[in-house]
């Protein structure tokens, strides 16, 4: 079932302690019964560094800057995310980079930011419309120790405003936005994954009325020290279930490469707990999926209903 609880949970939760080339779904679309969560994103043009940050007052400003940065990751690899890098980006750089968004609180964009000096996380929440009545929703949240950054995790999803309610959509526009983080692009930059896994939930018959069932796609490099998440609309087609990747909303965690428990330490536990290995869900070895899905963006992910029976 996709979510809609707000971004800053689910960020929060993560830092303190997811095939038939020729099968297609047309449309990736469903119900929220919430009013979506705010979200984050910082750019390039200012450095994470500046004891100053300058502070963005227009919307369109501030848009532009956020779409700049999603082009092309702030200009880094990862594992550095959005111009910042584990374990190199202190506490206060973090900050300052958040904080050169300003905020807002309009009908038309949303930025919302705070830390946890508990709990050790500084995070920031954007909400904006990046086409015709959809908006991205997109959360990045920071976990430190002491001055470093350990861990930086940024979830993405959109939603169509209609008829005073939100509908999970995506669409080609948020391909463009993301084109950075799909799958053929991370698969021709950074090589086949140590590990990949595929996760469902069967439908739930006490909920009938649920419109968005999702399945997950893990990217997992632990040697470069990050994962992706691809969360695609799951249909049932015959005997198996059915998502394309290529319709999917992109999460991210990063860790420094160094740091060997830096996954395992506080997300592990929290995400790979029910998937199943690419192999296991699939009729595609992680070698045959690496090679199918490197070339191409429309192929789909095909995995019978009887693997997911128990779940």
């Amino acid at each position: 079932m996709k979510r809609t609880t707000p971004i800053i949970l689910i960020l929060a939760t993560f830092l303190i302690v997811n095939c038939s080339p020729q099968l297609t779904v047309d449309s990736v679309t469903a119900t929220a019964t919430s009013q979506p969560a705010i979200t984050m994103t910082p750019d390039i043009t200012i450095h994470p560094t500046l004891a100053s940050p300058l502070v963005l007052q227009q919307s369109d400003e501030i848009k532009a800057k956020l779409f700049s940065l999603l082009k092309n990751n702030g200009g880094c690899q990862l594992p550095c995310l959005l111009g910042n890098t584990p374990e190199r980006t202190t506490k206060q750089e973090i900050q300052n980079f958040f904080s050169q968004f300003g905020l807002l609180d309009t009908d038309e964009m949303r930025i919302l930011r705070g830390d946890s000096y508990t709990d050790r996380v500084s995070w920031a929440h954007f909400f904006f419309p990046y086409s015709t009545n959809t908006y991205l929703t997109l959360g990045v949240t920071a976990r430190y120790e002491e001055d470093q950054i350990e861990g930086i995790g940024m979830e993405t999803f959109s939603q169509l405003h209609s008829d005073d309610s939100w509908i999970l959509t995506w669409n080609s526009s948020y391909t463009d936005l993301m084109a950075y983080y799909l799958l053929p692009q991370i698969l021709t930059s950074y090589g086949r994954p140590f590990q990949i896994f595929v996760k469902t939930i069967p439908d739930d018959p006490q909920h009938p009325d649920v419109s968005f069932n999702s399945l997950y796609l893990v990217l997992f490099y632990p040697d470069q020290g990050f994962y992706l998440k691809y969360d695609m609309k799951r249909v049932i087609v015959d005997d198996k279930y059915v998502g394309c990747p290529a319709k999917s909303f992109v999460d991210i965690i990063v860790w420094s490469p160094d740091n060997k428990d830096g996954f395992k330490k506080w997300t592990e536990p929290y995400y790979f707990g029910d998937y199943k290995s690419v192999a296991e869900a699939t009729s595609l070895s992680g070698d045959e999926f690496y090679e199918t899905f490197k070339e191409q963006s429309i192929g789909c992910i095909e995995t019978p209903l009887e693997v997911w029976a128990n779940q």
